[in-house]
């Protein structure tokens, strides 16, 4: 689910709707300025390609452990806790 495409689409501020065959009805009853389906689709095109080239983050942010872990582990083993990341950062690399 592309997170940053649908904020786009909820920054409008009306409600709206997905159609089975990928089109978008907003219920626009205040006539406010909202995207024709052309504009829909271009902008979709352009997050679906940012949403994937992000992918790294939401992979890494599963993998590493919740805060409270990590800030125990660095009390205790500031070199271990490092590993770990760096472990991390090596399977799940930010594309260059």
């Amino acid at each position: 689910m592309n997170e940053l495409f649908y904020k786009w689409l909820a920054s409008f501020g009306v409600p709206y709707k997905e159609n089975l065959d990928g089109s978008y009805n907003f219920e626009n009853w205040d006539d406010k300025t909202v995207p024709n389906q052309s504009e829909i689709e271009s902008k979709k095109k352009e997050l679906d390609k940012k949403w994937e080239s992000l992918k790294y983050q939401r992979d890494r942010a599963v993998a590493y452990d919740p805060i409270p872990e990590q800030l125990d582990q660095i009390y205790h083993d500031m070199d271990g806790w490092k590993a770990k990341i760096k472990s991390v950062k090596d399977k799940y690399p930010k594309p260059t």
